[in-house]
């Protein structure tokens, strides 16, 4: 008791849940049931409804406000892996064309190797493969 626990606290501003970093869901509905995933427990008002678009100048907005080093995207499968990998690289595209030096990093889930291919030819920088 009494012992000093932490001697320094140093506030880091968060951009979209983490410093330096943006980071969108694009879609929380999905096809799957992975264990590990709250996005089927969320009833369906809970679901983030954000447009590509909409995520995409979210981001824009950010990088000139804030410190933006990095972007990160994810994404549940509402409809299929292909079409979910469809928006991912649009908003990929869009970032990548107007902040070309920020490292974009994505996590989807995939069904075939193509998939991959257009996601790096998008801009993808870091690509964290769930399949």
């Amino acid at each position: 008791m009494g012992e000093t626990f932490i001697n320094e606290v140093d506030i880091q501003p968060v951009v979209f849940q983490a410093p330096e970093q943006a980071f969108f869901n694009i879609d929380n509905r999905c096809i799957y049931g992975c264990t590990f995933c709250s996005a089927p427990l969320l009833r369906e008002d809970q679901g983030k409804k954000h447009s590509l678009d909409g995520i995409v100048l979210q981001i824009l907005d950010a990088h000139r406000k804030d410190a933006l080093d990095e972007v990160a995207i994810t994404s549940g499968v509402p409809d299929t892996p292909k079409e979910t990998v469809q928006r991912m690289a649009y908003v990929i595209q869009r970032i990548k064309r107007a902040l070309p030096n920020v490292n974009i990093g994505v996590e989807p889930y995939i069904s075939s190797m193509d998939q991959i291919n257009d996601l790096r030819k998008a801009g993808a920088d870091e690509i964290r493969i769930e399949h």
